[in-house]
């Protein structure tokens, strides 16, 4: 019983080196050029900032990494680099929520070569209050060292997009799309 309580109460520590150990592209990623979007506000009461933290000190064991930090500052501006700068780099990692992925992928995909910037790899560490995406791909909002892996090891999944357009408007959504009452009780 009281080995049952200590695997059930004690934390299980994601083991960063077995994971990535014989990854075949390592040489490979040692060379990527990695854009970290990190959004402050994400979580709530400086969470997203210590993850970075934890996530920073795993990308810089692992190699030779170009790391960029950006800290989005309001609503809007990971859209705004994602559109205008996106393309100096090999993967874009997302620190935040939904919410900030959200708007890298619509800034991506409002390129007039978006065909080129939907290359880029994305990936996402969970810092936001809901996280659905992450947990959607088998990724607990706490395993924050096992999605830095996950990052690293380079191994991508395709995500499909929905492309929606309302007059002028045009977003893409990769989680969900909503409209009407749907919409209203959702943000009820």
């Amino acid at each position: 019983l009281l080995q049952f309580l200590r695997r059930l109460l004690l934390p299980k520590v994601f083991d960063v080196a077995a994971f990535l150990a014989g990854t075949a592209e390592k040489s490979k990623q040692d060379a990527r050029k990695v854009a970290v979007i990190l959004n402050p506000v994400a979580g709530g009461q400086g969470k997203s900032e210590a993850i970075w933290i934890r996530v920073k000190t795993i990308f810089e064991a692992f190699g030779k990494l170009d790391l960029t930090l950006i800290r989005s500052s309001s609503a809007g501006d990971a859209k705004q680099w994602a559109a205008a700068d996106a393309l100096d780099f090999d993967t874009i990692v997302c620190i935040g929520g939904d919410g900030t992925l959200f708007e890298v992928v619509n800034g991506l995909l409002s390129r007039t070569d978006r065909e080129v910037a939907a290359q880029i790899s994305l990936a996402v560490i969970p810092a936001g209050t809901g996280n659905g995406l992450a947990k959607s791909l088998g990724i607990a909002p706490d395993e924050v060292e096992r999605a830095a892996a996950i990052a690293l090891r380079g191994k991508t999944q395709e995500l499909d997009v929905v492309k929606a357009t309302h007059g002028k408007a045009t977003s893409f959504s990769f989680l969900f799309a909503a409209y009407g009452f749907l919409a209203d009780v959702d943000f009820e």
